[in-house]
Protein backbone atom coordinates (compact mmCIF):
# COMPACT_ATOMS: atom_id res chain seq x y z
CA UNK A 1 0.00 0.00 0.00
CA UNK A 2 1.36 3.80 -1.15
CA UNK A 3 -0.16 5.04 1.87
CA UNK A 4 1.68 2.78 4.53
CA UNK A 5 5.08 3.30 2.32
CA UNK A 6 5.01 7.27 2.39
CA UNK A 7 4.02 6.63 6.63
CA UNK A 8 6.81 4.52 7.27
CA UNK A 9 9.18 6.54 5.18
CA UNK A 10 8.32 10.15 6.90
CA UNK A 11 8.14 8.11 10.58
CA UNK A 12 11.57 7.39 9.61
CA UNK A 13 12.24 10.79 9.01
CA UNK A 14 11.02 11.85 11.98
CA UNK A 15 13.35 9.32 14.16
CA UNK A 16 16.34 10.45 12.38
CA UNK A 17 15.57 14.07 13.12
CA UNK A 18 14.94 12.80 16.96
CA UNK A 19 18.12 11.34 17.16
CA UNK A 20 20.54 13.95 15.61
CA UNK A 21 18.62 16.44 18.42
CA UNK A 22 19.53 14.25 21.00
CA UNK A 23 22.67 13.68 19.77
CA UNK A 24 23.45 17.81 19.17
CA UNK A 25 21.95 17.86 23.16
CA UNK A 26 24.28 15.67 24.43
CA UNK A 27 27.72 17.61 24.14
CA UNK A 28 29.99 18.71 27.65
CA UNK A 29 32.70 21.60 27.29
CA UNK A 30 34.81 21.90 30.19
CA UNK A 31 37.75 23.57 31.50
CA UNK A 32 36.86 26.47 29.24
CA UNK A 33 38.27 30.11 28.84
CA UNK A 34 35.49 32.90 29.57
CA UNK A 35 35.29 35.76 27.98
CA UNK A 36 34.65 38.83 30.76
CA UNK A 37 31.30 38.41 32.49
CA UNK A 38 29.09 41.16 31.42
CA UNK A 39 26.98 40.86 34.46
CA UNK A 40 26.37 38.21 37.07
CA UNK A 41 23.26 37.89 39.04
CA UNK A 42 21.39 35.08 41.29
CA UNK A 43 18.39 33.58 39.68
CA UNK A 44 16.06 30.85 40.83
CA UNK A 45 15.63 29.06 37.28
CA UNK A 46 17.71 28.63 34.30
CA UNK A 47 14.51 30.71 32.43
CA UNK A 48 15.34 33.79 34.99
CA UNK A 49 19.07 33.64 33.74
CA UNK A 50 17.35 33.29 29.54
CA UNK A 51 15.53 36.15 30.20
CA UNK A 52 18.25 37.90 31.69
CA UNK A 53 20.50 37.26 28.62
CA UNK A 54 17.65 37.94 26.11
CA UNK A 55 17.63 41.22 28.17
CA UNK A 56 21.14 42.21 27.46
CA UNK A 57 20.72 40.43 24.02
CA UNK A 58 18.56 43.66 22.81
CA UNK A 59 21.35 45.61 23.36
CA UNK A 60 24.24 43.64 21.62
CA UNK A 61 25.74 42.67 25.04
CA UNK A 62 24.65 38.75 25.36
CA UNK A 63 26.01 36.60 23.08
CA UNK A 64 25.71 33.16 25.59
CA UNK A 65 24.74 32.48 29.44
CA UNK A 66 25.64 30.07 31.62
CA UNK A 67 23.43 29.02 35.13
CA UNK A 68 25.06 27.01 37.73
CA UNK A 69 23.39 24.53 40.21
CA UNK A 70 25.29 23.90 42.76
CA UNK A 71 24.25 25.40 46.05
CA UNK A 72 27.76 26.98 46.93
CA UNK A 73 27.83 29.52 44.04
CA UNK A 74 25.76 33.11 44.92
CA UNK A 75 25.73 34.52 41.11
CA UNK A 76 24.53 31.43 39.21
CA UNK A 77 23.70 33.23 36.32
CA UNK A 78 26.47 35.03 34.41
CA UNK A 79 25.95 36.61 30.67
CA UNK A 80 28.88 37.18 28.64
CA UNK A 81 29.41 38.66 25.09
CA UNK A 82 32.09 39.28 22.45
CA UNK A 83 32.74 35.78 21.67
CA UNK A 84 30.94 33.50 18.90
CA UNK A 85 30.07 29.91 20.29
CA UNK A 86 32.76 28.71 17.96
CA UNK A 87 35.36 30.84 19.41
CA UNK A 88 34.27 30.03 22.75
CA UNK A 89 33.87 26.10 21.94
CA UNK A 90 37.31 25.52 20.19
CA UNK A 91 38.97 27.21 23.83
CA UNK A 92 37.72 24.52 25.82
CA UNK A 93 40.37 21.71 27.12
CA UNK A 94 37.42 19.07 27.72
CA UNK A 95 35.31 18.05 24.82
CA UNK A 96 32.54 15.16 24.84
CA UNK A 97 29.96 14.07 22.98
CA UNK A 98 28.23 10.86 21.35
CA UNK A 99 30.33 8.71 19.93
CA UNK A 100 29.59 8.71 16.35
CA UNK A 101 31.90 9.98 13.71
CA UNK A 102 30.23 11.71 11.71
CA UNK A 103 28.36 13.99 14.34
CA UNK A 104 30.08 17.49 14.90
CA UNK A 105 30.16 20.37 17.41
CA UNK A 106 31.25 22.68 14.38
CA UNK A 107 28.62 24.82 12.63
CA UNK A 108 29.01 22.98 9.18
CA UNK A 109 30.16 19.52 8.36
CA UNK A 110 30.84 17.50 5.04
CA UNK A 111 29.52 14.32 3.94
CA UNK A 112 32.50 11.87 2.44
CA UNK A 113 33.30 8.49 1.95
CA UNK A 114 32.97 7.71 5.50
CA UNK A 115 29.73 9.79 5.90
CA UNK A 116 27.58 9.60 3.84
CA UNK A 117 25.27 11.64 5.95
CA UNK A 118 26.49 14.21 8.82
CA UNK A 119 25.31 15.65 11.76
CA UNK A 120 26.28 19.53 12.27
CA UNK A 121 25.44 20.44 15.88
CA UNK A 122 26.18 23.91 15.42
CA UNK A 123 23.51 25.14 13.53
CA UNK A 124 21.48 22.22 15.16
CA UNK A 125 18.37 24.08 17.30
CA UNK A 126 20.01 21.98 20.53
CA UNK A 127 23.80 22.89 19.05
CA UNK A 128 23.24 25.94 21.75
CA UNK A 129 22.70 23.71 25.03
CA UNK A 130 25.97 22.16 26.92
CA UNK A 131 26.81 20.85 29.99
CA UNK A 132 29.47 21.70 32.04
CA UNK A 133 31.23 20.88 35.74
CA UNK A 134 31.01 17.45 34.68
CA UNK A 135 31.94 14.66 36.84
CA UNK A 136 31.42 10.97 37.23
CA UNK A 137 31.43 11.08 33.46
CA UNK A 138 30.38 7.59 32.07
CA UNK A 139 30.17 6.29 35.78
CA UNK A 140 33.41 6.95 36.30
CA UNK A 141 34.63 4.41 34.31
CA UNK A 142 36.03 4.13 30.80
CA UNK A 143 36.17 1.00 28.25
CA UNK A 144 38.91 1.97 26.24
CA UNK A 145 41.56 5.03 26.42
CA UNK A 146 44.43 6.12 23.71
CA UNK A 147 46.95 8.94 22.91
CA UNK A 148 44.91 10.56 20.25
CA UNK A 149 46.04 14.44 18.50
CA UNK A 150 42.28 15.47 17.74
CA UNK A 151 38.80 15.51 19.11
CA UNK A 152 37.52 13.92 15.51
CA UNK A 153 40.01 11.12 15.62
CA UNK A 154 38.94 10.45 19.38
CA UNK A 155 35.01 10.49 18.04
CA UNK A 156 35.89 8.13 15.83
CA UNK A 157 38.29 5.58 17.83
CA UNK A 158 35.04 5.28 20.45
CA UNK A 159 32.85 4.97 17.27
CA UNK A 160 34.92 1.69 16.30
CA UNK A 161 34.55 0.37 19.96
CA UNK A 162 31.05 -1.57 20.01
CA UNK A 163 31.01 -0.85 23.72
CA UNK A 164 31.44 2.36 23.50
CA UNK A 165 28.31 5.36 23.33
CA UNK A 166 30.57 8.71 24.52
CA UNK A 167 33.50 9.65 24.15
CA UNK A 168 35.50 12.39 26.16
CA UNK A 169 38.77 14.18 24.42
CA UNK A 170 41.41 16.31 26.72
CA UNK A 171 42.97 18.86 23.87
CA UNK A 172 46.30 19.75 26.15
CA UNK A 173 46.87 16.06 27.19
CA UNK A 174 45.74 14.58 23.85
CA UNK A 175 43.99 11.86 26.02
CA UNK A 176 40.69 10.50 24.53
CA UNK A 177 38.67 8.44 26.41
CA UNK A 178 35.56 5.57 25.39
CA UNK A 179 32.52 5.02 27.93
CA UNK A 180 29.64 2.83 27.72
CA UNK A 181 27.46 4.98 29.16
CA UNK A 182 26.30 8.96 28.52
CA UNK A 183 25.67 9.42 31.86
CA UNK A 184 26.81 12.34 33.85
CA UNK A 185 26.31 14.86 36.90
CA UNK A 186 27.10 18.06 35.96
CA UNK A 187 26.20 21.80 37.92
CA UNK A 188 26.65 23.99 34.58
CA UNK A 189 24.36 24.83 31.46
CA UNK A 190 26.11 26.99 28.66
CA UNK A 191 23.31 28.36 26.55
CA UNK A 192 23.47 30.46 23.23
CA UNK A 193 21.19 33.32 23.24
CA UNK A 194 18.14 32.46 21.58
CA UNK A 195 18.18 28.57 22.29
CA UNK A 196 14.90 26.88 23.40
CA UNK A 197 15.89 25.94 26.63
CA UNK A 198 12.45 23.80 27.23
CA UNK A 199 13.35 21.70 23.66
CA UNK A 200 16.91 21.27 24.69
CA UNK A 201 16.49 20.78 28.24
Amino acid sequence: DLNMFFKAVLLGLVAFASADNDDCKNFLFDECHYPPTITAVHVQTMKECKDTCDLYASFQQCDFFTYETSPIVDENCKIYAGESMQEFRDGCNLVGGVADKCVFYEDSCETDAVCSVCTACGSDACGGYMTSECSNIGGGIAVETAALPTRSACASFCDLNSAATYYVFHLEEGLCECFASDEKTCTMTIVTQGTDINACG
